[in-house]
């Protein structure tokens, strides 16, 4: 019995009954071999070779992240044996946003083809295919097939319409998403077929993280029969091949049905036999559906409606042509209905604390459950609703630790469990907490005691604070006079030396100013002077400090300068020499300013009340 619930495989080439006719059954000859069969991989990989595996995240190759491995299955395959791709991302990887991909190319051994122009009708090119899609967690992993034929000699190629496979809507705790084999045939223009060219057949598998894939997913495809069938011979036919296959899309009230049918290259037809048990008694369609004259398996599908939740249904397919009819195997699948839900005994269980278990199978739809408990059947209490997933797969113990119970209380829980078809109860458990462990309560306080010994003495006190001062006592007798002092000494002060520009001045002054071109710049004896230069420029002020002679004052220096209006300069590179001249180094950011030179005209004063102005104007 098989049920899928909203788990599928959905097969993006499949359009109503999937009908891809070769053309009229000739005696044929299947490439890559030159035998009567296209390659099986029953015994290995029949001379394909693995010629491309490569995986990417955000298009840098990470095969350290993720892999792509090439490979022959010996156990899958119809018969078993096919060409197996697997892509799977390293542990604690999350494939987001198309960002994760994988690359993977087979290629089949070189053949020549054989016959003549007027030979060879049209050919077909065919492969069965499966995949598998497994992750913790995987929305929108999928995998992109492509067969080609290319002519090696020519250059040129043909391929079958790019293929998509894909699980959908969400793959939840490692349950694998797959479906039987499926066959994929399309016809090959005689335009396309040159007898004596050399060809080979390369089958492409593009696997993409579309949204998340997380740690441990894994997207297997497995190809088998893949191969050119050429007509190019005589007209042949029989009995149609028949196979019934697992159905998909299956709710509480619809279904598909599926089978695969070999015309066996004579005009077939098929139906279903259906119902609810093998007695069957409903054909459908009515009439029979056409299944082409081609002489390679073809996969046809019924949709079914109106039926029943909860019901168990068989099928299988019945195929006939001119030369005779076949049935299927007998098939079956149970619609999807209300959830399935058992209560499992609480464990372990402590004075204040119990784990609820308990069993849950979706039966198709997206399901929840909690439980209920209480100290009568009545409850009361419900504990967090949680997912319980969907599908037909019963999850187990769902485990609900609760903490807060008394001790030495019997106890009811029971699991209720709902999804889209209705509400399921487990049934009742009891259990009975235990008595509470540890002490016992305090109990009276005793009677007092008899009194103890006396105690030894303490240690002595601190001494206590200093008293107050006496009152004052009475004045003392005068005391004898002194002796007279020394008579005066008279002195006479020294002249002032001259002004010989190796001492202070008492009308020093800034005399000159030169800019960073070298000009020289007289200074009036007031108002400002002005230079005028481009923006970032260094300018370089140099000056001299002289005397009420003109002379230069020795060791002179500069009080201050600053920009009017602006911070002072005494730590931006005012520098002074010992012949009295000094230097200004303005910064190469400076706007127009002024800039004021502050001195002691009397050189013999501390105070500052003489300045010099210079004032300059930058220009773009």
């Amino acid at each position: 019995m098989s049920k899928h619930g909203s788990l599928r495989l959905v097969l993006g080439v499949v359009a109503g009954a999937l009908l891809m006719m070769p053309a009229a059954a000739m005696a044929e000859t299947a490439y890559p071999d030159g035998g009567a069969t296209p390659s099986s991989f029953s015994s290995g990989s029949d001379g394909w070779i693995d010629t491309d595996h490569e995986c990417s995240i955000l298009g840098i190759l990470q095969n350290a992240l993720c892999t792509v491995t090439n490979g022959v299955s010996a156990t899958t395959g119809n018969p078993p044996g096919s060409l197996e791709t697997t892509y799977e991302t390293a542990v604690g990887l999350l494939g987001v946003l198309q960002v994760t991909t994988g690359t993977s190319t087979f290629s089949s051994p070189a053949f020549t083809l054989a016959g003549t122009a007027a030979s060879i009708k049209g050919a077909t090119l065919t492969f069965d295919d499966e995949a598998e899609i497994t992750a913790l967690l995987d929305i929108g992993g999928q995998a992109t097939v492509t067969e080609t034929l290319v002519n090696q000699t020519t250059g040129t190629s043909f391929s079958i319409p790019t293929e998509t496979l894909t699980c959908g809507p969400l793959i939840l705790f490692n349950s694998p998403c797959n479906t039987a084999f499926s066959t994929h045939a399309v016809t090959v223009p005689a335009a396309d077929l040159i007898p004596g060219d050399t060809y080979r057949i390369d089958l492409t598998t593009n696997f993409t993280s579309t949204l998340i894939q997380a740690a441990l997913g894994t997207v297997a495809v497995y190809y088998d029969n893949v191969g050119l069938v050429v007509d190019d011979g005589t007209a042949t036919g029989g009995p149609p091949e028949v196979e019934t296959l697992e159905p998909v899309g299956i709710t509480d009230t619809k279904a598909e049905i599926n089978a695969s049918v070999n015309p066996e290259g004579l005009p077939t037809t098929y139906h279903f036999d259906f119902g609810t048990s093998t007695s069957y008694g409903t054909i459908i369609p009515v009439p029979d559906a056409p299944a082409g004259s081609g002489v390679l398996p073809v996969q046809v599908f019924q949709p079914v409606t109106g039926l029943t939740a909860c019901t168990v249904y068989h099928y299988r397919i019945f195929a006939s042509n001119s030369a005779g009819g076949a049935h299927g195997d007998d098939a079956t699948f149970e619609t999807n209905c209300a959830p399935s839900a058992t209560t499992l005994p609480v464990a372990p269980i402590s004075a204040t604390t119990g784990d609820f278990n308990g069993s849950v199978t979706a039966n198709g739809p997206a399901t929840t459950y909690f439980y209920e408990y209480g100290t009568t059947t009545a409850y009361g209490t419900d504990t967090p609703t949680r997912s319980a997933g969907d599908g037909d797969m019963a999850i187990e113990p769902l485990t609900e630790p609760v903490n807060g119970l008394d001790p030495s209380t019997t106890y009811h829980v029971q699991l209720v469990a709902t999804n889209s078809l209705g509400t399921t109860l487990g049934g009742d458990q009891v259990f009975t907490t235990p008595p509470q462990s540890g002490p016992g309560p305090t109990g009276p306080i005793g009677p007092a005691g008899p009194a103890g010994a006396a105690g030894t003495p303490g240690p002595a006190g601190t001494p206590g604070a200093a008293g107050a001062n006496g009152a004052t006592g009475p004045a003392g007798a005068p005391g004898a006079p002194g002796a007279p002092g020394a008579p005066g000494v008279t002195t006479t002060a020294p002249s002032k030396a001259p002004d010989n520009g190796t001492n202070a001045s008492t009308c020093a002054r800034v005399k000159s100013f030169h800019d960073g071109t070298g000009d020289k710049h007289g200074i009036p004896a007031s108002g400002p002077k002005s230079f005028t230069g481009k923006k970032g420029t260094r300018f370089v002020i140099r000056g001299t400090i002289v005397n009420c002679a003109g002379q230069p004052i020795k060791n002179a220096k500069i009080d201050q300068i600053h920009l009017v209006g602006g911070k002072s300069l005494v730590k931006t590179g005012l520098r002074t020499r010992s012949k009295g001249e000094f230097t200004l180094i303005t910064p190469n950011n400076l706007t127009s300013r002024t800039i004021e030179f502050n001195y002691r005209p009397s050189l013999d004063s501390s105070k500052v009340t003489a300045s010099s102005k210079v004032t300059i104007h930058i220009i773009s």
